[in-house]
């Protein structure tokens, strides 16, 4: 589950958190009403967005800006008036920030762009790909480990697994990886052989 923290002060927060909670349900939100407030947060966990509505009630909208590009990996998302627009857009492209206009806020615009903030911020970080696909790939592994055991060693394939899980525990690195080590070591002698 994502989590989005809105920096916005006024109703103009309740409609962003509004908006998000319609385009984004199973998001969590927070919320904070200045840059003290967001800058305790920020500083307290770490979100998968940050929304910023400037300008901010008391200031520091370029603060909070340069605070969260510089100690968070977040995604952000700035939302801005239409006469400051081409001012933060300059920027942006440096920063890696989103900005739209907030008059009038579209509710397509929006969602599309912290949608795709979102999803980069997640290919960059890694972690775009389902947990799935992880473990496939690493039952893949540990089942040509077993192969190779069978291949080489003429073990069962109840033997070959025991051998993996000793391995894994001898070394006391995941099973995976000693299913890693056993590829290696078999493909190199196939190579000397050959």
């Amino acid at each position: 589950m994502d989590t989005v923290l809105i920096v916005s002060g006024g109703k103009s927060g309740q409609t962003i958190s509004a908006l998000v909670s319609e385009l984004f349900p199973e998001w969590q939100q927070l919320t904070a009403l200045n840059l003290k407030q967001a800058k305790s947060l920020i500083s307290q966990r770490s979100f998968d967005s940050i929304i910023i509505n400037a300008p901010l009630p008391e200031g520091g909208t370029d603060e909070l800006l340069a605070y969260a590009c510089e100690c968070t990996a977040s995604a952000v998302l700035l939302l801005v008036p239409a006469e400051e627009l081409d001012k933060y857009t300059k920027s942006a492209a440096v920063t890696g920030v989103a900005v739209l206009r907030k008059q009038p806020l579209v509710r397509s615009a929006f969602g599309y762009t912290l949608g795709l903030a979102s999803a980069m911020r997640k290919r960059f970080l890694g972690l775009e790909r389902p947990a799935v696909d992880k473990t496939d790939e690493q039952l893949r592994t540990i089942g040509r480990a077993k192969l190779a055991l069978m291949h080489y060693l003429k073990f069962s394939e109840q033997q070959a697994h025991r051998y993996l899980e000793k391995q894994s525990m001898d070394l006391r690195i995941p099973i995976y990886e000693a299913a890693l080590r056993i590829i290696k070591m078999y493909d190199l002698e196939a190579r000397n052989d050959g």
